[in-house]
């Protein structure tokens, strides 16, 4: 009778153990379907990273002065690559020949307009690190806002410096003593202007963070 009662115990112990293994097995089906649903919800993340940056520093950034920057460096980005779009054609046209300074020449205007790029929305793209961080203040967005306007500034400031004499005109208004300023200096100081104000959102980003 013990015999019988150790078999049948041992029976009904693998039996249970038998039946437990579908639900095993449904976990196992449970883990694989969480997995497939984390590719999926991984899928959506075709955004870029500047995109990324620009939503959540509007989103997260207590200063309207960031926010703000947020729309003019979307637009002003826009239009440098519009203007790339529209100029490149001309400037291969005028670049036309198989010499290594013609080959050269082609690829300077998309590598100039990069350069300028980088810089534009690197006030966005500190701030939105910084939030990641939980190391942002509201004067830490409004301090790199204002460092993005004034690079926006500093690109103005090139165009009127580099500017050819027949399309400048006569200064009047606020910035009238500005832009005779920016007229009097050699055209070579219009790659100057953009780089200090790169400079002074790098320098603000290290003394704010």
């Amino acid at each position: 009778m013990t015999d019988g009662g150790v078999t049948d115990g041992t029976n009904e112990g693998a039996a249970a153990a038998d039946g437990g293994r579908p639900d095993a097995e449904a976990t196992d089906g449970g883990t694989v379907d969480a997995d497939a649903g984390a590719d999926d919800s991984r899928a959506p993340a075709s955004y870029s990273a500047l995109r990324r940056a620009l939503g959540q520093s509007r989103r997260e950034s207590a200063s309207h002065v960031l926010r703000s920057y947020v729309w003019v460096s979307a637009l002003v980005g826009l239009l440098l690559v519009l203007t790339v779009v529209l100029a490149l054609p001309v400037w291969i046209a005028e670049t036309v020949g198989h010499t290594a300074l013609n080959k050269i020449a082609r690829g300077v205007l998309p590598v100039i307009v990069l350069a300028l790029l980088v810089p534009l929305f690197a006030p966005v793209a500190y701030v939105a690190r910084n939030h990641r961080r939980e190391t942002a203040t509201r004067r830490s967005d409004a301090a790199l806002g204002l460092a993005g306007y004034l690079y926006v500034f500093s690109l103005y400031l090139a165009l009127v410096v580099s500017a050819p004499a027949e399309f400048r005109s006569e200064p009047t208004g606020v910035l009238a003593p500005a832009i005779e300023a920016a007229y009097a200096l050699p055209a070579l100081y219009s790659l100057a202007v953009p780089v200090l104000g790169a400079l002074t959102i790098v320098v603000v980003q290290r003394i704010v963070r």
